[in-house]
């Protein structure tokens, strides 16, 4: 399966790391946790995410950082483990890129009253495929 550290890298996960800025919000924290639903088949990522602006900031800065935030990410991929087995993976499994919607909680964002501090939560998923799918999954 892919840990969390695969799971969130530049090279072959989803490239959220401490440090990336997204207009004038800078991420300081990216914490990941996995939790196996079906052994070496299915896992689901629990994945809290911190943002912080030195600069002046508001409602529309703020929704302006989630927003390229969410642009910066892939409907899906397909990382494969050290192994090389290929999982199809999805960063925000229930938010604005699926129709997936059994029993995964949207995504969140919460913020200080000055706009200043951000937390966002995703749910992310990954599961086992074939070769076969995984070529099919990667040119959609």
């Amino acid at each position: 399966m892919p840990d969390t550290e695969l799971f969130l890298s530049e090279r072959q996960g989803f490239n959220v790391q401490k440090g990336q800025k997204y207009g004038n919000y800078t991420l300081t924290k990216v914490h990941a946790t996995h939790d196996e639903l079906v052994k070496w088949n299915q896992y689901q990522y629990v994945i809290t995410i911190e943002a912080e602006c030195t600069d002046k900031t508001d409602k529309n800065k703020m929704e302006l950082f989630k927003k390229k935030f969410d642009e910066h990410l892939p409907e899906h991929m397909v990382i494969r483990t050290p192994s090389g087995r290929p999982y199809i993976c999805w960063f925000d499994y229930n938010g604005q890129h699926s129709k997936r919607t059994k029993g995964f909680p949207h995504p969140t964002m919460s913020h200080s009253d000055d706009y200043k501090t951000l937390t966002l939560k995703y749910h992310g998923f990954a599961i086992r495929v074939s070769e076969a799918e995984a070529s099919e999954w990667k040119n959609k």
